[in-house]
């Protein structure tokens, strides 16, 4: 038996690997993907049972983790950061937008608002 590896492994076929997909990366690829519908979705039941326990008084993407947060959390902020490198603000009609004037300059001030 020849021993190979992980990296080897993990090459795409065509550049001489057996195509085995990075676990790590995938994990965190499908937890950012149910992120991505705890956002979309707010009155599914998962996300009111997550809002319940972890985020009352935010939203989802500005909530905190917390390192005594239950593992399924602590793995959904892990995905969460994957999807906020992702992710792009639409300004739209700029409802969410505030605009300060400090000291003569004028200073975007922006909340976060991942609505369509």
């Amino acid at each position: 038996m020849h021993w190979a590896t992980l990296p080897k492994l993990c090459r795409g076929k065509a550049d001489g690997g057996l195509g085995f997909r990075d676990l790590l990366i995938f994990n965190q690829v499908m937890l950012a993907k149910k992120c991505w519908r705890l956002v979309k979705n707010p009155d599914s039941l998962s996300t009111r049972v997550l809002r319940a326990c972890y985020f009352q008084s935010s939203d989802f993407m500005t909530s905190a983790s917390s390192s005594k947060g239950s593992f399924v959390w602590q793995s959904l902020c892990w995905g969460r950061e994957l999807l906020e490198k992702g992710t792009q603000w639409r300004i739209g009609r700029g409802a969410a937008v505030s605009i300060m004037v400090i000291d003569g300059s004028h200073v975007l001030m922006v909340s976060r608002c991942f609505r369509q």
